[in-house]
């Protein structure tokens, strides 16, 4: 039986909402039938590289990732059957040297709803891709009705849950849950949190402000922030300039992502721009009230009662006011409701390993 290799094209396989995703699915898929190499734009070891190379995978490098004759060598060395491309825009470049070679199965992917093109140089390499995207690819992603708009210019682009694994987040040891407050010091205190990298669009410094409005106001609150990212010590930085050094805990990169999101009441979410949110369905999957941006898109409310979307220009008590009945609130009881939830809104790696294998080329029967 021949097994179909599946180039994955990403910037870097570290910790974050699209590569996560390509883990949980690669993980689930048989690949006895499906092996996934991903080709990156940096030389530097990231999050998930020594997993992918455990499963089978290879990790290839183009310095220039805007070299198309970089990766049209790539591409045509490894022989590939199928290119998955999830670099926004850069994708054009992947998906013209994919269809150069003569790849049958070429998938763009879109996973955001905004980048920064105020230049005249950026919009005209903006609509130069979203033209070799919609020329050169076959099959067309998107995790959200919004994201598939921007990338791609059109509204007609199918929809590919970013899934997560349901049954990681339902529910978590206490003994697990009381040694992770143990270790970062959060019994007894009213525990506020967000995971994401620490990026512009993620916002952590609107993070910083509510706690220090909250700080006094006389609300007794810490701020747990599990990532990591460029701006760690901006904000590490931050923290400390508004006397908040000893309400902010950084935790780092989290494996397990899902004993965070339980010690924590509320979960804030005010990200900038957001292709979906895929930390946002895990603290649904756990339980966790959230208050998120209005720039969270609609896909992600597994229909709850968890979410409540606030707009970045209302006031911050609009915000801690919030946050507060979301804590009198409390989190969702019920496992087996947020299992089914999620589900019925299609977040079930079952179904998606499934569609990702006709995708693929794998058809019924396990023949390629």
């Amino acid at each position: 039986m021949e097994i179909i290799r599946v180039l994955h094209v990403t910037g870097a396989m570290n910790i974050g909402g699209t590569e996560s995703m390509l883990m949980n699915i690669y993980r689930a898929v048989d690949r006895n039938r499906l092996q996934f190499d991903f080709l990156t734009f940096t030389r530097q070891e990231a999050y998930f590289d020594e997993e992918i190379r455990s499963l089978g995978g290879e990790i290839l490098v183009s310095d220039n990732g805007s070299s198309f004759n970089q990766i049209y060598s790539l591409i045509k060395k490894g022989k590939y059957k199928v290119v998955h491309a999830h670099t926004l825009f850069n994708s054009g470049i992947v998906m013209a040297a994919a269809k150069a070679v003569g790849v049958p199965v070429r998938i763009s992917h879109a996973h955001t709803t905004a980048d920064n093109i105020n230049s005249f140089k950026k919009r005209f390499y903006v609509w130069t891709m979203q033209k070799l995207i919609n020329q050169c690819s076959n099959a067309y992603l998107t995790c959200s009705r919004e994201a598939g708009k921007f990338l791609y210019g059109h509204d007609e682009a199918e929809w590919f849950p970013n899934i997560i694994e349901v049954k990681n987040y339902l529910r978590k040891d206490e003994k697990e849950i009381n040694e992770f407050k143990e270790k970062y010091g959060l019994h007894g205190k009213f525990v506020i949190g967000h995971v994401g990298r620490f990026i512009e669009a993620k916002n952590h410094t609107f993070l910083l402000e509510i706690l220090s409005e909250m700080k006094t106001a006389g609300i007794d609150a810490v701020l747990l922030l599990v990532g990591d990212g460029v701006l760690k010590k901006q904000l590490e930085t931050e923290a400390h300039s508004l006397k908040l050094s000893s309400n902010v805990i950084f935790t780092g990169a989290l494996k397990d992502t899902g004993t965070a999101l339980h010690a924590m009441d509320v979960f804030i979410f005010p990200s900038k721009y957001e292709g979906l949110g895929l930390v946002l369905l895990e603290a649904q999957a756990a339980g966790v009230p959230c208050i998120t941006s209005e720039f969270i898109q609609p896909e992600t409310d597994a229909g709850l009662g968890l979410v409540q979307q606030l707009s970045l220009k209302q006031n911050k008590d609009v915000w801690i006011k919030a946050v507060q009945n979301a804590a009198v609130n409390g989190k969702h009881k019920n496992a087996a409701e947020r299992e089914k939830k999620l589900l019925e809104k299609g977040y079930s790696i079952e179904k998606i390993t499934k569609r990702i294998a006709e995708l693929y080329g794998v058809q019924k029967g396990g023949e390629a």
